[in-house]
């Protein structure tokens, strides 16, 4: 039942932060069990996606994007090191 609401969640939101399985009560071990399945890719620390799904030139606008949306000086501290 987890897994199936964890896949709903991943399509419904398009990237999944961890966090975001805290809202909706599913234990993010099912993040391990979903990308060793193959059913989700881990884009990065916290990151998931369905495989595939984010194949545009804006793929890393939407990574930052979502890592920054509520986390803005720590993003700002961390993405100032790469310019």
């Amino acid at each position: 039942m987890h897994l199936n609401n964890l896949m709903q969640l991943a399509r419904n939101k398009g990237l999944l932060r961890s966090r975001d399985l805290d809202e909706h009560g599913i234990p993010r071990r099912y993040l391990a069990v979903a990308r060793d399945s193959g059913l989700l890719e881990r884009i990065d620390r916290a990151l998931y996606s369905i495989p595939g799904a984010l194949q545009t030139e804006h793929r890393s606008l939407v990574e930052v994007s979502s890592l920054c949306r509520t986390e803005s000086f720590a993003c700002s501290q961390r993405f100032s090191s790469m310019a």
